[in-house]
């Protein structure tokens, strides 16, 4: 296997045994960019170790970093401090610091454009071709980021107008891979964090396939935390957007922006202690927005925001273009974080933020929910249309010790309460229950007895309709039609024709369905799901991605 060590005054090649072979090690802060560009043209290494702790790796070069063949940036296991990544332009011109043409994976890194080796940097990473169009960013490229923070990006550091974004992408980006925002934090920035939207301007069929966003943190940011475009051709295929347990303080209102991308899934998100932009005036009137068909928003809290005088608060969580919100998971509860003026946002064990994920898990950033929850979680379902309501109301999807709670089911015109089962049993509405231990209750409401003419809303053939989001990670939801009532199934079986689920298997009323369905057990891949009664069969693929 191979090492090699940098020097201050020189490069020393060492043959030496290591964990991975095709890996260097940077001991000297100072030779940043030598390192890079040793890789961009070796054959037999693609990664570099960042060894000192706390380091401030840098340059002054006049160029920004290129990555040009795929490469990868880790701190050494075990260092005490995160390495630091800026450039120490001294002529002031540069003004992003990696310029992507191909794969890049960092992990456990700061990267930082507001130190005082630096003039002010505009942007940590931006993909896209070079200058001079010379070398075209390469198609498929994956960008992976994990563990990873990036602070004050703000060009000559001007935080209240200027701009300033921790991922761009450029113009004519077509068809990257994926980008995978892991375990990430993002602090000061003068513009959007992470923006992806040249599609529109430069018609671009699909600028990625795949983009997560998880886990992640974003503080004082001055415009949306993600902002993405898809293209507005409805007839091509849309990437696959997933932004999930992200906690947001101290920013402008809107928290993403995806536009046009059918099948977007938004969820377990916690927005506190907003404030206005000073940079986008004209953006601050809504917290989300997701459009087109199989896009979701969901399970969010929200308290103390900030908006333009004229905004409304039903306005401030937006799904158009057919897409979805799911207003009864849209809460404005104190989360109870531990200190979040000083970035501190653990959930304290009283949180009603514990449980109330889209299954079950906290919202917000995971790493932020570390204490042991006292509250008690209380999940309810409905079966056919109807609603609950609570007294006290249920603030997210638990309650305290010791609550005696309420539940009244009120059924949609058309259709009926039939009762409760699970944790209770029975038709008594309302009804009470104290929460001593974790409940699920489903209430059940079937249709009839208000004079309405059942038979004109039935569908008048079966159907099984695509699933949605797909690819999907880890849910998803499939629909389908039933012209008659009867035993119905569900299945999901692997590429080799193998069952790895069974979703339903039980009588079900003619009508239309939608069942939720969770791949999280499964492994990556195409599978195909498949749906039959007695008079009817019909299959359709999925993917599920990791």
């Amino acid at each position: 296997m191979k090492k090699l060590f940098f020097t201050s005054s020189m490069l020393l090649f060492l043959m030496t045994q290591f964990a991975m072979s095709g890996s260097i090690e940077v001991n000297d802060p100072n030779l940043m960019k030598q390192a890079i560009d040793f890789l961009n043209t070796s054959a037999d290494f693609d990664t570099m170790y960042l060894t000192v702790p706390g380091g401030v790796y840098t340059t002054h070069d006049t160029l920004f970093y290129e990555i040009k063949t795929p490469i990868t940036i880790l701190a050494k296991p075990g260092l005490e401090e995160k390495p630091i990544i800026t450039h120490s332009d001294d002529s002031t011109s540069v003004l992003e610091m990696f310029r992507i043409y191909n794969s890049l994976t960092v992990e456990g890194v700061i990267f930082d454009g507001g130190r005082e080796e630096t003039h002010g940097l505009k942007y940590a990473l931006r993909v896209g071709n070079s200058p001079d169009e010379s070398i075209s960013a390469k198609k498929g490229l994956n960008i992976i980021l994990r563990n990873c923070e990036f602070n004050n990006f703000a060009k000559n550091k001007d935080y209240v107008s200027g701009e300033g974004h921790a991922l761009y992408f450029l113009k004519n980006i077509n068809t990257v891979g994926k980008v995978l925002i892991e375990n990430c934090s993002f602090d000061n920035i003068s513009d959007e964090a992470i923006r992806m939207t040249e599609t529109e301007k430069y018609a671009t069929t699909r600028c990625l396939d795949t983009l997560i966003v998880r886990n992640s943190t974003f503080t004082n940011i001055n415009a949306e935390c993600v902002r993405f475009y898809a293209d507005t051709d409805v007839n091509t295929e849309d990437a696959y957007v997933l932004v999930e347990n992200c906690t947001v303080n101290n920013s402008a209102p809107r928290f993403c922006y995806i536009k046009n991308n059918a099948g977007t899934q938004v969820r377990n998100i916690i927005i506190t202690n907003g404030r206005l932009s000073t940079k986008r005036l004209d953006r601050n009137d809504y917290t989300f927005e997701v459009q087109g068909v199989g896009s979701t928003l969901s399970h969010c809290d929200t308290l103390n925001l900030a908006f333009d005088p004229v905004t409304k608060r039903e306005d401030v969580f937006r799904a158009t273009k057919s897409a979805e919100k799911d207003a009864e998971s849209m809460w404005g509860f104190d989360p109870l974080q531990a200190d979040p003026a000083n970035g501190d946002f653990t959930l304290l064990p009283g949180s009603h933020a514990y449980y109330s994920g889209n299954e079950g898990q906290a919202l917000g950033d995971l790493n932020w929910a570390t204490n042991e929850p006292t509250v008690i979680p209380f999940f309810m379902t409905v079966e056919g249309n109807g609603s609950i309501t609570y007294n006290p109301v249920k603030d997210g999807q638990c309650y305290d010790p010791g609550t005696v709670v309420t539940m009244t089911a009120v059924p949609d015109s058309g259709w009926s309460f039939s009762g409760w089962s699970g944790d209770i049993a029975g038709g008594e509405n309302p009804a009470t229950v104290t929460v001593d231990a974790a409940k699920t209750i489903t209430a059940t409401f079937t249709e009839g007895g208000t004079g309405v003419n059942r038979a004109s809303t039935l569908p008048i053939n079966y159907d099984l309709g695509q699933n949605y989001p797909n690819p999907f990670n880890p849910s998803t939801t499939i629909p389908f039609a039933l012209k008659k009532s009867g035993k119905v199934k569900l299945e999901v079986f692997d590429i080799l024709g193998r069952k790895v689920a069974t979703v339903i298997n039980g009588r079900y009323e003619a009508g239309a369905h939608r069942i939720f369905f969770s791949g999280a057990h499964l492994a990556a891949g195409v599978y195909v799901y498949r749906l039959s009664t007695a008079e009817f069969t019909a299959a359709k693929k999925m993917t599920f991605v990791k």
